[in-house]
Parts: C-alpha cells; structure tokens; sequence
C-alpha cells in the first residue's frame, strides 16, 4: 500500500500509565518504517517528554477526545490523525473542532478524523466536512 496506507493506531490501554522507556523501545523498533498514531488512555502520558519523544520520531500523538477523558491536542507529526469518540456533537462542539482542526492542518500533509463507530457518525462527518469546507 506504501504512502497509501493510513497511520496505524496504538491504543494503550486505560490501566498502563506513563513508561518513556517503553515508549522509546517501541519507537524504535517502529523506525519510521509505518506512520504511527498512539492513543494514550491514560493521563499520565499527558506529559512533554512523551510530546518531545513522538515529535522526535515523527509519529503522531493522536488528540482522543470522549466524554470522560480528552487528551492534549498536539501535532507531533506531518500528518493529523484525531479520534472524536462522542455519541454524537452539537454544532458548536463541531464548530470546535473545525478551529482545532484548522490550526493542527497548518503545513500538514494530511488530516485523519475518525468518529466512534455509531449510526450518527457518516452524518456527523458529513456535518463536519461541511464546515471545513466552508473555512
């Protein structure tokens, strides 16, 4: 699939809190050789050093946002890749996301958005492509 192929998702689980370590052996195996997203569960990966560490090896912090937890929304990468994992968003909280959308797509090569896998998500990405396309 070479460039084709979308980043790959690496979702930690909620219990596995911050090991840089870890993080930097995993890298490292990975060798830039696929596009990595990693989705950290966890509020402890909310840290610079993990920011630094992803930015460092181009692989992307994936920006998760439920209504539980929402993770910072850094780029670390040359492409975006965000999970919107609400049941469904008003527009407001799409107008939201078109603004951080805007920002985080600045000088990038590519923008992944995925919503949680609900009947009202082909509508809801219908909704928010509009409005991206209207800015």
């Amino acid at each position: 699939m070479g460039e084709r192929l979308a980043p790959a998702l690496f979702q930690l689980p909620p219990d596995l809190k911050i090991d840089l370590p870890l993080l930097k052996d995993f890298l490292a195996i990975l060798k830039g050789r696929i596009r990595a997203a990693f989705e950290f569960r966890n509020k402890s990966w909310f840290d610079d050093s993990v920011i630094t560490a992803l930015a460092t090896t181009a692989s992307r912090y994936a920006s998760r946002k439920t209504e539980k937890l929402a993770s910072p929304i850094e780029r670390t990468a040359r492409y975006v890749y965000v999970r919107l994992r609400k049941e469904t968003y008003d527009d407001a909280g799409l107008d939201a996301w078109v603004k951080n959308l805007d920002r985080l797509a600045s000088s990038a090569d590519e923008v992944f958005v995925y919503f949680k896998h609900e009947v009202s998500a082909p509508d809801l990405a219908s909704r928010l492509r509009a409005k991206l396309d209207r800015t």
